[in-house]
Protein backbone atom coordinates (compact mmCIF):
# COMPACT_ATOMS: atom_id res chain seq x y z
CA UNK A 1 0.00 0.00 0.00
CA UNK A 2 1.40 3.27 -0.98
CA UNK A 3 1.54 6.37 0.96
CA UNK A 4 -0.80 9.11 -0.41
CA UNK A 5 0.96 13.02 -1.41
CA UNK A 6 -1.22 15.42 -1.87
CA UNK A 7 0.47 18.58 -3.63
CA UNK A 8 -0.77 22.42 -4.48
CA UNK A 9 1.18 23.59 -6.98
CA UNK A 10 1.34 27.42 -7.88
CA UNK A 11 1.94 25.95 -12.02
CA UNK A 12 0.77 23.25 -14.30
CA UNK A 13 3.77 21.23 -14.57
CA UNK A 14 4.05 20.43 -18.73
CA UNK A 15 5.84 21.26 -20.75
CA UNK A 16 8.65 21.75 -18.83
CA UNK A 17 9.90 24.54 -19.46
CA UNK A 18 11.59 26.14 -16.48
CA UNK A 19 14.08 25.02 -13.48
CA UNK A 20 11.44 24.97 -11.49
CA UNK A 21 9.00 22.81 -13.39
CA UNK A 22 11.74 20.25 -13.93
CA UNK A 23 12.91 20.42 -10.41
CA UNK A 24 9.44 19.73 -9.09
CA UNK A 25 8.67 16.58 -11.12
CA UNK A 26 12.41 15.20 -10.43
CA UNK A 27 10.95 15.79 -6.80
CA UNK A 28 7.71 13.50 -7.13
CA UNK A 29 9.48 11.18 -9.30
CA UNK A 30 11.56 10.18 -6.55
CA UNK A 31 8.76 10.20 -3.80
CA UNK A 32 6.88 7.83 -5.98
CA UNK A 33 10.15 5.65 -7.52
CA UNK A 34 11.89 5.12 -3.91
CA UNK A 35 9.60 6.20 -1.10
CA UNK A 36 6.24 4.79 -2.05
CA UNK A 37 4.26 7.78 -2.63
CA UNK A 38 0.84 8.13 -4.57
CA UNK A 39 0.75 11.44 -5.66
CA UNK A 40 -2.23 13.34 -6.91
CA UNK A 41 -1.87 17.05 -7.77
CA UNK A 42 -3.87 20.08 -7.53
CA UNK A 43 -2.55 22.62 -9.93
CA UNK A 44 -3.05 26.58 -11.19
CA UNK A 45 -2.54 26.96 -15.10
CA UNK A 46 -0.49 29.50 -16.98
CA UNK A 47 -1.99 31.53 -19.80
CA UNK A 48 -3.49 29.54 -22.51
CA UNK A 49 -2.66 26.35 -20.43
CA UNK A 50 -5.01 23.16 -20.31
CA UNK A 51 -4.53 20.31 -17.91
CA UNK A 52 -4.08 17.10 -20.46
CA UNK A 53 -4.24 14.20 -18.89
CA UNK A 54 -2.18 12.40 -21.62
CA UNK A 55 0.83 14.21 -20.23
CA UNK A 56 0.27 12.89 -16.82
CA UNK A 57 3.47 10.41 -16.58
CA UNK A 58 3.51 7.24 -14.64
CA UNK A 59 4.69 8.62 -11.54
CA UNK A 60 1.51 11.05 -10.95
CA UNK A 61 -2.08 9.39 -10.21
CA UNK A 62 -4.12 12.41 -11.01
CA UNK A 63 -3.90 15.92 -11.73
CA UNK A 64 -6.85 18.29 -11.00
CA UNK A 65 -7.39 21.78 -12.05
CA UNK A 66 -7.88 24.92 -9.36
CA UNK A 67 -9.65 28.17 -10.23
CA UNK A 68 -8.17 30.99 -11.37
CA UNK A 69 -9.77 33.80 -8.67
CA UNK A 70 -12.16 35.96 -10.50
CA UNK A 71 -11.26 39.46 -11.48
CA UNK A 72 -14.03 41.09 -8.30
CA UNK A 73 -12.51 38.46 -6.13
CA UNK A 74 -8.62 39.45 -6.95
CA UNK A 75 -9.60 42.86 -6.24
CA UNK A 76 -11.88 42.32 -3.01
CA UNK A 77 -9.19 40.02 -1.84
CA UNK A 78 -6.25 42.77 -2.45
CA UNK A 79 -8.53 44.97 -0.41
CA UNK A 80 -9.62 42.90 2.51
CA UNK A 81 -6.65 40.89 3.22
CA UNK A 82 -3.24 42.08 1.49
CA UNK A 83 -3.96 46.26 2.38
CA UNK A 84 -6.19 45.86 5.40
CA UNK A 85 -5.17 43.08 8.04
CA UNK A 86 -4.08 40.39 7.95
CA UNK A 87 -2.06 41.55 5.29
CA UNK A 88 -1.62 38.78 3.50
CA UNK A 89 1.09 39.07 0.36
CA UNK A 90 -0.48 40.50 -2.94
CA UNK A 91 0.15 37.25 -4.86
CA UNK A 92 -1.57 35.05 -1.94
CA UNK A 93 -4.77 37.40 -3.08
CA UNK A 94 -4.21 37.00 -6.56
CA UNK A 95 -4.23 32.97 -6.38
CA UNK A 96 -7.26 32.81 -3.63
CA UNK A 97 -10.82 32.01 -3.62
CA UNK A 98 -13.21 29.91 -2.21
CA UNK A 99 -13.91 27.87 -4.96
CA UNK A 100 -10.10 26.41 -4.59
CA UNK A 101 -10.60 26.31 -0.75
CA UNK A 102 -14.02 24.11 -0.81
CA UNK A 103 -11.81 21.61 -3.68
CA UNK A 104 -8.97 21.49 -1.69
CA UNK A 105 -10.66 21.02 1.40
CA UNK A 106 -12.51 18.26 -0.11
CA UNK A 107 -9.66 16.45 -1.98
CA UNK A 108 -8.00 16.54 1.48
CA UNK A 109 -10.93 14.80 3.11
CA UNK A 110 -11.83 12.28 0.52
CA UNK A 111 -8.35 11.60 -0.22
CA UNK A 112 -6.45 11.54 3.22
CA UNK A 113 -3.02 12.58 2.54
CA UNK A 114 0.04 11.10 4.72
CA UNK A 115 1.41 14.14 3.21
CA UNK A 116 0.30 17.35 1.94
CA UNK A 117 3.37 19.29 -0.24
CA UNK A 118 2.99 23.52 -0.44
CA UNK A 119 4.86 25.12 -3.64
CA UNK A 120 5.65 28.83 -2.69
CA UNK A 121 4.31 30.75 -0.81
CA UNK A 122 1.22 31.35 -2.44
CA UNK A 123 -0.29 28.09 -2.39
CA UNK A 124 0.73 28.06 1.87
CA UNK A 125 -1.95 30.07 2.11
CA UNK A 126 -5.09 27.55 1.93
CA UNK A 127 -3.16 25.70 4.97
CA UNK A 128 -6.96 26.22 6.99
CA UNK A 129 -8.23 24.05 4.01
CA UNK A 130 -6.20 21.22 5.87
CA UNK A 131 -8.25 21.60 9.65
CA UNK A 132 -8.62 17.85 10.97
CA UNK A 133 -6.27 16.15 8.60
CA UNK A 134 -2.95 14.15 10.19
CA UNK A 135 -0.96 14.74 7.11
CA UNK A 136 2.17 15.87 7.44
CA UNK A 137 2.34 19.60 6.07
CA UNK A 138 5.48 20.82 3.93
CA UNK A 139 6.04 23.96 2.56
CA UNK A 140 8.21 23.97 -0.12
CA UNK A 141 9.27 27.87 -0.21
CA UNK A 142 11.92 27.79 -2.31
CA UNK A 143 13.36 30.80 -1.24
CA UNK A 144 12.92 34.17 0.66
CA UNK A 145 10.74 36.18 -1.60
CA UNK A 146 11.27 39.04 1.58
CA UNK A 147 14.34 39.26 0.22
CA UNK A 148 14.09 38.98 -3.26
CA UNK A 149 12.03 41.81 -3.69
CA UNK A 150 14.12 43.77 -1.56
CA UNK A 151 17.14 43.26 -3.86
CA UNK A 152 14.76 43.57 -6.82
CA UNK A 153 13.53 47.24 -5.08
CA UNK A 154 17.27 48.09 -4.93
CA UNK A 155 17.75 47.16 -8.81
CA UNK A 156 17.00 50.70 -9.60
CA UNK A 157 17.50 50.01 -13.62
CA UNK A 158 14.67 47.48 -13.54
CA UNK A 159 12.50 48.11 -16.69
CA UNK A 160 10.51 44.57 -16.29
CA UNK A 161 7.16 44.52 -15.67
CA UNK A 162 6.04 43.75 -11.79
CA UNK A 163 2.99 41.02 -12.75
CA UNK A 164 5.30 38.67 -15.00
CA UNK A 165 3.17 36.30 -16.17
CA UNK A 166 0.00 38.29 -14.55
CA UNK A 167 0.91 41.00 -16.79
CA UNK A 168 -0.85 39.25 -20.30
CA UNK A 169 -3.98 39.00 -17.34
CA UNK A 170 -3.91 43.28 -17.25
CA UNK A 171 -5.53 45.92 -19.10
CA UNK A 172 -3.01 48.24 -20.41
CA UNK A 173 -4.34 50.68 -17.78
CA UNK A 174 -3.81 48.55 -15.54
CA UNK A 175 -0.45 46.96 -16.40
CA UNK A 176 0.62 50.99 -16.98
CA UNK A 177 -0.59 52.32 -13.37
CA UNK A 178 1.50 49.24 -11.57
CA UNK A 179 4.65 49.39 -13.15
CA UNK A 180 5.17 53.12 -12.66
CA UNK A 181 7.71 54.07 -11.20
CA UNK A 182 6.29 55.10 -7.84
CA UNK A 183 3.79 52.49 -7.46
CA UNK A 184 5.84 49.58 -8.32
CA UNK A 185 8.23 50.68 -5.78
CA UNK A 186 5.22 51.18 -3.45
CA UNK A 187 4.20 47.44 -4.23
CA UNK A 188 7.75 46.06 -3.76
CA UNK A 189 8.05 47.28 -0.56
CA UNK A 190 4.55 46.23 1.11
CA UNK A 191 5.58 42.60 -0.61
CA UNK A 192 8.40 42.39 1.04
CA UNK A 193 7.46 43.15 4.30
CA UNK A 194 4.31 41.16 3.92
CA UNK A 195 6.48 38.10 2.69
CA UNK A 196 8.43 38.41 5.80
CA UNK A 197 5.26 38.10 8.20
CA UNK A 198 3.90 35.25 6.44
CA UNK A 199 7.28 33.15 5.75
CA UNK A 200 7.41 33.34 9.70
CA UNK A 201 3.98 32.61 10.36
CA UNK A 202 3.89 29.48 8.06
CA UNK A 203 7.24 28.35 9.68
CA UNK A 204 5.09 28.20 12.79
CA UNK A 205 2.31 26.57 11.09
CA UNK A 206 3.80 23.74 8.49
CA UNK A 207 5.51 20.93 9.96
CA UNK A 208 8.38 20.83 7.47
CA UNK A 209 9.71 23.91 5.70
CA UNK A 210 12.19 23.56 2.53
CA UNK A 211 14.58 25.74 1.08
CA UNK A 212 16.87 25.79 -2.31
CA UNK A 213 19.86 26.91 -0.91
CA UNK A 214 21.69 26.27 2.68
CA UNK A 215 22.12 29.78 2.76
CA UNK A 216 18.46 30.64 3.55
CA UNK A 217 17.76 27.68 5.19
CA UNK A 218 20.27 28.69 7.72
CA UNK A 219 18.78 32.30 7.74
CA UNK A 220 15.35 31.16 8.05
CA UNK A 221 16.15 28.62 11.11
CA UNK A 222 18.34 31.24 12.91
CA UNK A 223 15.57 34.16 13.00
CA UNK A 224 12.65 31.61 14.19
CA UNK A 225 15.52 29.80 16.76
CA UNK A 226 14.56 26.40 14.96
CA UNK A 227 15.45 23.57 12.74
CA UNK A 228 12.17 23.20 10.72
CA UNK A 229 13.96 24.38 7.53
CA UNK A 230 15.85 22.16 5.18
CA UNK A 231 17.50 22.39 1.91
CA UNK A 232 15.58 20.47 -0.90
CA UNK A 233 18.44 22.14 -3.24
CA UNK A 234 17.80 21.90 -7.05
CA UNK A 235 19.49 19.27 -9.07
CA UNK A 236 20.07 17.63 -12.48
CA UNK A 237 20.37 15.02 -14.86
CA UNK A 238 23.42 15.05 -15.08
CA UNK A 239 23.74 11.79 -17.61
CA UNK A 240 21.76 13.97 -19.51
CA UNK A 241 23.09 17.19 -19.94
CA UNK A 242 26.71 15.92 -19.84
CA UNK A 243 25.90 13.79 -23.24
CA UNK A 244 27.91 14.36 -26.07
CA UNK A 245 25.63 15.75 -28.89
CA UNK A 246 28.34 16.05 -31.68
CA UNK A 247 26.50 19.78 -32.10
CA UNK A 248 28.34 22.03 -34.58
CA UNK A 249 29.98 24.46 -32.56
CA UNK A 250 29.36 28.24 -32.81
CA UNK A 251 32.87 29.66 -32.32
CA UNK A 252 31.57 32.92 -31.62
CA UNK A 253 28.90 31.66 -29.89
CA UNK A 254 27.06 33.20 -26.29
CA UNK A 255 24.11 32.29 -24.67
CA UNK A 256 21.42 32.44 -22.18
CA UNK A 257 18.40 30.71 -20.76
CA UNK A 258 15.37 32.14 -19.32
CA UNK A 259 11.24 32.83 -19.37
CA UNK A 260 11.57 36.10 -20.47
CA UNK A 261 8.30 36.78 -18.51
CA UNK A 262 9.86 36.46 -15.34
CA UNK A 263 11.42 40.25 -14.29
CA UNK A 264 14.40 39.02 -12.84
CA UNK A 265 15.33 37.55 -17.17
CA UNK A 266 14.16 40.83 -18.35
CA UNK A 267 16.87 42.78 -16.34
CA UNK A 268 19.35 40.09 -16.26
CA UNK A 269 19.46 40.45 -20.73
CA UNK A 270 19.34 44.53 -20.42
CA UNK A 271 22.53 43.97 -18.34
CA UNK A 272 24.21 41.53 -21.04
CA UNK A 273 23.13 43.50 -23.91
CA UNK A 274 23.98 47.23 -22.51
CA UNK A 275 26.42 46.63 -19.60
CA UNK A 276 29.05 43.37 -21.09
CA UNK A 277 27.98 43.19 -25.12
CA UNK A 278 29.73 46.64 -26.44
CA UNK A 279 32.36 45.96 -24.51
CA UNK A 280 33.52 42.69 -25.78
CA UNK A 281 36.12 43.09 -28.34
CA UNK A 282 36.01 39.95 -30.00
CA UNK A 283 33.57 38.84 -32.70
CA UNK A 284 30.23 37.18 -31.24
CA UNK A 285 26.75 35.82 -31.38
CA UNK A 286 24.78 35.88 -28.72
CA UNK A 287 21.40 33.31 -28.14
CA UNK A 288 18.84 34.28 -26.68
CA UNK A 289 16.82 30.96 -25.59
CA UNK A 290 13.27 30.55 -23.95
CA UNK A 291 9.66 32.05 -24.30
CA UNK A 292 9.99 35.61 -24.83
CA UNK A 293 7.70 38.01 -25.74
CA UNK A 294 7.34 39.89 -28.94
CA UNK A 295 8.08 43.51 -27.61
CA UNK A 296 11.03 42.55 -25.93
CA UNK A 297 12.12 40.88 -29.09
CA UNK A 298 11.54 44.13 -30.84
CA UNK A 299 13.21 46.40 -28.13
CA UNK A 300 16.72 44.60 -29.61
CA UNK A 301 16.29 43.94 -32.97
CA UNK A 302 18.13 46.80 -34.30
CA UNK A 303 21.41 44.24 -33.04
CA UNK A 304 21.51 41.52 -35.32
CA UNK A 305 24.07 39.74 -33.28
CA UNK A 306 20.94 39.14 -30.60
CA UNK A 307 19.54 35.89 -31.69
CA UNK A 308 16.19 35.22 -29.94
CA UNK A 309 15.78 31.07 -30.44
CA UNK A 310 11.75 31.72 -28.73
CA UNK A 311 10.69 28.25 -26.57
CA UNK A 312 12.70 25.30 -27.33
CA UNK A 313 11.87 21.28 -26.38
CA UNK A 314 15.56 20.73 -25.84
CA UNK A 315 18.13 23.07 -24.11
CA UNK A 316 21.60 21.26 -25.16
CA UNK A 317 22.24 21.40 -28.27
CA UNK A 318 21.43 25.27 -28.31
CA UNK A 319 24.20 25.72 -25.62
CA UNK A 320 26.17 22.98 -26.38
CA UNK A 321 26.96 25.13 -29.47
CA UNK A 322 28.06 28.07 -28.13
CA UNK A 323 31.35 28.64 -26.13
CA UNK A 324 30.27 31.00 -23.30
CA UNK A 325 27.41 30.47 -21.03
CA UNK A 326 26.91 34.63 -20.21
CA UNK A 327 24.81 34.62 -17.10
CA UNK A 328 24.88 37.61 -14.89
CA UNK A 329 21.88 37.75 -12.20
CA UNK A 330 20.22 41.30 -11.92
CA UNK A 331 18.51 40.28 -8.87
CA UNK A 332 16.88 36.70 -6.98
CA UNK A 333 17.62 34.62 -4.47
CA UNK A 334 18.81 31.10 -4.39
CA UNK A 335 20.23 28.57 -6.83
CA UNK A 336 19.91 29.13 -10.43
CA UNK A 337 19.58 25.86 -11.98
CA UNK A 338 20.19 27.39 -15.54
CA UNK A 339 23.98 27.72 -14.32
CA UNK A 340 24.18 24.43 -13.01
CA UNK A 341 22.46 22.81 -16.22
CA UNK A 342 25.53 24.81 -18.34
CA UNK A 343 28.09 23.80 -16.05
CA UNK A 344 26.57 20.08 -16.63
CA UNK A 345 26.95 20.73 -20.20
CA UNK A 346 30.34 21.46 -20.21
CA UNK A 347 30.16 25.14 -21.01
CA UNK A 348 32.48 27.69 -19.65
CA UNK A 349 29.86 30.02 -17.20
CA UNK A 350 30.18 33.58 -16.29
CA UNK A 351 27.84 35.00 -13.83
CA UNK A 352 28.25 37.51 -10.63
CA UNK A 353 27.92 37.56 -7.16
CA UNK A 354 24.02 36.76 -6.99
CA UNK A 355 24.39 33.95 -9.67
CA UNK A 356 26.80 32.18 -7.70
CA UNK A 357 24.56 32.00 -4.29
CA UNK A 358 24.25 28.35 -2.94
CA UNK A 359 26.95 26.89 -5.42
CA UNK A 360 30.27 26.73 -3.92
CA UNK A 361 32.25 26.42 -7.12
CA UNK A 362 35.54 28.59 -6.96
CA UNK A 363 36.24 31.92 -9.75
CA UNK A 364 38.59 31.29 -12.37
CA UNK A 365 39.02 27.42 -11.90
CA UNK A 366 35.28 26.02 -12.39
CA UNK A 367 32.86 29.06 -12.90
CA UNK A 368 33.95 32.93 -13.63
CA UNK A 369 32.42 35.43 -11.42
CA UNK A 370 32.75 39.35 -11.39
CA UNK A 371 30.09 41.90 -10.25
CA UNK A 372 32.42 43.97 -12.72
CA UNK A 373 30.58 43.55 -15.89
CA UNK A 374 33.81 44.87 -18.14
CA UNK A 375 35.60 41.90 -16.34
CA UNK A 376 33.27 39.53 -17.68
CA UNK A 377 33.48 41.15 -21.06
CA UNK A 378 37.41 40.83 -20.69
CA UNK A 379 36.57 36.85 -19.30
CA UNK A 380 34.46 36.82 -22.91
CA UNK A 381 37.30 37.74 -24.97
CA UNK A 382 39.75 35.46 -23.25
CA UNK A 383 37.48 32.40 -23.62
CA UNK A 384 36.83 32.88 -27.52
CA UNK A 385 40.28 33.55 -28.45
CA UNK A 386 41.64 30.94 -26.00
CA UNK A 387 39.61 27.02 -26.55
CA UNK A 388 42.32 25.33 -23.92
CA UNK A 389 41.06 27.58 -21.53
CA UNK A 390 37.61 27.40 -21.83
CA UNK A 391 37.81 23.60 -22.75
CA UNK A 392 39.62 23.49 -18.94
CA UNK A 393 36.98 26.13 -17.31
CA UNK A 394 34.23 23.53 -18.65
CA UNK A 395 35.43 20.40 -18.08
CA UNK A 396 36.09 21.83 -14.18
CA UNK A 397 32.56 23.14 -13.85
CA UNK A 398 31.15 19.84 -15.72
CA UNK A 399 32.94 17.91 -12.81
CA UNK A 400 32.00 19.76 -10.04
CA UNK A 401 28.28 19.87 -11.16
CA UNK A 402 28.65 16.02 -10.97
CA UNK A 403 29.94 16.52 -7.44
CA UNK A 404 27.30 18.50 -6.14
CA UNK A 405 23.86 18.63 -8.04
CA UNK A 406 23.49 15.07 -9.21
CA UNK A 407 19.83 14.34 -8.12
CA UNK A 408 21.12 11.62 -5.73
CA UNK A 409 22.78 13.99 -3.77
CA UNK A 410 19.78 16.18 -3.44
CA UNK A 411 17.42 13.39 -2.19
CA UNK A 412 19.37 12.79 0.92
CA UNK A 413 17.47 15.64 2.25
CA UNK A 414 14.56 12.88 2.20
CA UNK A 415 15.76 10.20 4.27
CA UNK A 416 17.25 12.98 6.54
CA UNK A 417 13.08 14.25 6.86
CA UNK A 418 12.43 10.69 7.68
CA UNK A 419 10.03 10.52 4.40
Amino acid sequence: MRKRLLAILSRYLWPIDSGRKESLTHYFKELYDNYNYEIKLLCFLEPGQEVKQEDKPYYIAEIIKLQEASSCRKILNIFTHSVFSPKWPFQCSLYYCKKNFKIIRTCVQEYEPDVIFTEMIRTCMYYKAFEGSNARMIANLDDLLSVRYLRQLGYKQSKAGLAGNYEKKLSGGVSKAVNSGFLKKQILKMESRRCAIWEKRFYKIYDDILMTADKERDALNKMMQGDKAKTLTVGIDYDYFSQDLHVQKDPVGLSFVGNFNVAANVDSLEIIINDILPEIKHDYCLYVIGPCPQELQDKYSVNDKVVFCGRVDDLRPYVKRTEVFLSPIAYGTGIKTKIVEAMAMGVPVLTNSVGIEGILAESGKEIVVSDDMKVLASWVDSLLSDPELAARIGNAGQQFSYNYFRWEKVFEVYREMGL
